[in-house]
């Protein structure tokens, strides 16, 4: 199951900063790929991988604005798979 994340918490849009928002994305999304990528070859016939989000992916944050984003990626993501 994934189910890693940071938040950083910011009132202001203009608050999160390029480093903040590559490290939500990179905890966030990147993490729930490569592990995906690295469990393929073990699944075996009926075995799953379970994603979770948060309901921020459906009713956004104002205060969360970067880690809201990467919980509807994860959303797509887990479609897409």
């Amino acid at each position: 199951m994934n189910n890693i994340v940071v938040q950083f918490p910011k009132e202001n849009f203009e608050d999160i900063n390029i480093k903040q928002l590559h490290t939500t994305f990179e905890t966030n999304i990147y993490s729930y790929f490569y592990g995906v990528q690295l469990a393929l070859p073990y699944l075996k016939e009926d075995d799953v991988i379970i994603n979770t989000s948060s309901v921020t992916a459906y009713r956004g944050s104002d205060h969360l604005l970067d880690y809201a984003s990467t919980k509807g990626v994860i959303v797509s993501f887990t479609g897409a798979l």
